[in-house]
């Protein structure tokens, strides 16, 4: 079954913002100079799936599991939703 027009919207605004959150964490591995390894092992990741989100393929992920990431790392979320303004 499609989406309306609206639930369409909402879907791309909260898969934008995934990959938003995904783009904080791979910017978090390069500030700080971490191997995928070292990202995996901080977030409970296993090898794949830490490479998947760390190339922005967030479709797997929740949106509330990219936040719980993010947290785990010591990351403001206000950092990642000011990078929500930074890509449009």
């Amino acid at each position: 079954m499609p989406l309306d027009p609206e639930e369409e919207k909402i879907f791309h605004v909260g898969e934008k913002t995934k990959y938003q959150f995904s783009q904080v964490i791979t910017r978090y591995l390069v500030k700080n100079n971490l191997s995928e390894a070292e990202i995996a092992n901080r977030l409970g990741l296993d090898k794949n799936a830490t490479a998947k989100l760390l190339r922005g393929y967030v479709e797997n992920f929740s949106l509330d599991s990219l936040i719980a990431y993010v947290d785990k790392l010591h990351l403001p979320l206000q950092q990642a939703q000011s990078t929500n303004a930074d890509v449009r």
